[in-house]
């Protein structure tokens, strides 16, 4: 029944609702989603081994407890070079403290720092996704505002963190790229 689940899925979307693909496989909590398989992602992934090549995971991980845990499921259910999308709110963000289901902040040096636990992970790219507006009014604007801070978060960010993010704010997600290998 799984083979026929997955055939032709080659990404796996976890609880990405906004993102949904013919060619992913949605995994959500909420039993009122139309997801393809309801789920607790905090004890296990109902899917097999080895089988996506791309895994989306936009605003979960803040939510989990065991970090660990997650990371182990992803590389399980991921093909060898398999890319892995996560984004993550920042720590000087709003949207980090506004939500009491959030379980830890995160920074640009959050999935850097671990070493040997995430040692099966290649982190490719790291970007402090800077200012979340709706219009392009409003991000033109703000972007020309702060067009030096905004140069030194995507050129020198732990030094952007560490002296200017709460001084010019904007910064609202953190989004990482890590290749899986096996």
């Amino acid at each position: 029944m799984e083979e026929n689940f997955t055939k032709g899925k080659i990404g796996l979307d976890i609880w990405c609702w906004h993102l949904i693909h013919d060619w992913c496989i949605w995994i959500d909590m909420d039993p009122t989603s139309k997801a393809d398989i309801v789920c607790d992602i905090s004890k296990w992934l109902p899917v097999g081994d080895s089988l996506f090549e791309k895994i989306y995971c936009h605003n979960i991980i803040e939510h989990t407890k065991d970090i660990f845990f997650i990371f182990s499921e992803i590389r399980r259910v991921s093909k060898d070079w398999a890319v892995v999308e996560i984004i993550v709110p920042h720590y000087s963000s709003r949207y980090a403290r506004w939500d009491l289901t959030h379980i830890r902040p995160f920074s640009y040096d959050s999935f850097t720092c671990y070493g040997w636990q995430l040692s099966w992970f290649i982190v490719r790219d790291v970007k402090l996704i800077y200012i979340n507006a709706n219009s392009r009014f409003l991000k033109y604007v703000l972007r020309t505002i702060f067009f030096i801070p905004y140069l030194l978060s995507l050129y020198m960010p732990r030094f952007f963190e560490r002296f200017l993010c709460y001084l010019f704010w904007g910064i609202d997600y953190i989004k990482i790229i890590m290749i899986v290998k096996k």
